[in-house]
């Protein structure tokens, strides 16, 4: 059987929770969770154990009553960040912000992974940044069946300390207008709660996710990243002119082509068994780069001897190689950049004998075609 949860964000507006939940209720298909987590501020948890909680007076409580809903919720299911002994309220420190976004990953991991839960996750309530990180946490963590959702309130219900769900027997709101400061009245059955779920990428069943218990919400984004990037081959078309890296292609003239092949070659032919992301023993100086090579790749692109062959053997000629690298250097990865980021570019490394240049990629990741 499975154990249905909701996952709320909350600010100073509890109204956000009981909003989810009376929406989830009335929803197609119906979702009744069968218990509540809040992650919010020590402030906030203040308003939700005042507002929704009270004995006498919580609107939690009053909405289960009124709606036959068996839902638990209690203190034990409030979240809070604890920093340097004492409550997190703010997020204006680099610290504050790390806690909780490392709290927000923490809590969503817990939930998602068991198989036996459904986790409903809403975006309302908190700040933007919490949003953003619950949204990437579920990214990480939820299963095929597992919700991001975001509940939309029309403005003259929107956060009223007075309205925190559509009772069945109709009720006046009383509104202050801000700048008039005339009174103005509303009717509860006016109130209009929209529901809308956040289609969103699952990673983890493409594992890319690394999946330990205690991993910080930083190392968990540079774990994913670098994943995804393994997982992607670079083809490099030597007839075609092309470098295709996933759906997204870069087209090269034929010398910076001929250029790019050499340095493909060079990361294949690469001495270590295990050239991967960051091996740079197959960089080589710029007056190591074989110009005969070259050749061969332009005359494999262009036909045996042409205009652009004999331009290289002139500069061997010459020994002027040098001149001739560093604009098609600059130009193919400005190309790469605009299209790849960073995958793919002819990298420099400065060593005490002068700057060596390759491809920075794992081997086992590049693919060069005829």
């Amino acid at each position: 059987m499975k154990n249905r949860i909701l996952l709320c964000l909350c600010g100073l507006t509890p109204q956000v929770i009981t909003e989810a939940v009376y929406c989830l209720a009335h929803y197609e298909p119906q979702f009744i969770p069968d218990k509540l987590e809040i992650i919010t501020t020590s402030r906030g948890k203040m308003h939700i154990l005042e507002s929704l909680l009270h004995p006498m007076q919580g609107k939690f409580n009053l909405l289960c009553k009124e709606y036959n809903l068996n839902i638990f919720f209690d203190e034990s299911c409030i979240h809070v960040v604890d920093f340097q002994k004492e409550y997190l309220d703010n997020f204006e420190t680099k610290n504050n912000n790390l806690k909780m976004m490392d709290l927000i990953l923490a809590i969503v991991r817990n939930l998602c992974l068991p198989q036996e839960n459904q986790v409903y996750a809403c975006l309302s309530g908190g700040r933007k940044t919490m949003s953003f990180y619950l949204g990437m946490a579920m990214q990480f963590y939820a299963k095929e069946n597992d919700e991001l959702f975001h509940v939309l309130v029309n403005k003259e219900f929107e956060n009223h300390p007075e309205f925190y769900f559509p009772p069945k027997i109709e009720k006046q709101i009383v509104s202050v207008d801000s700048k008039s400061g005339k009174l103005t009245y509303f009717s509860s059955k006016d109130a209009k709660l929209v529901l809308y779920k956040v289609p969103f990428v699952r990673l983890r069943p493409l594992g890319v996710v690394k999946d330990i218990e205690k991993i910080s919400f930083a190392k968990q984004v540079k774990y994913v990243q670098e994943t995804i990037n393994k997982s992607l081959k670079l083809h490099v078309n030597i007839g075609k002119r092309t470098l295709v890296y996933g759906n997204r292609m870069v087209e090269l003239t034929p010398m910076e082509m001929a250029l790019y092949c050499f340095f493909v070659k060079k990361k294949l032919d690469c001495p270590q068994n295990k050239c991967i992301l960051n091996c740079t023993k197959c960089f080589v100086s710029v007056y190591d780069l074989d110009v005969d090579v070259l050749i061969r790749f332009l005359n494999k692109i262009k036909g045996h001897w042409n205009p652009n062959s004999a331009q290289l053997y002139q500069l061997k000629q010459k020994g002027d190689i040098k001149s001739w690298f560093f604009p098609h250097r600059s130009r193919i990865n400005r190309k790469i950049k605009k299209v790849f980021g960073s995958i793919g570019l002819i990298e420099s490394e400065k060593r005490y004998a002068g700057t060596r240049y390759g491809l920075n990629i794992d081997k086992k990741n590049l693919i060069l075609e005829d």
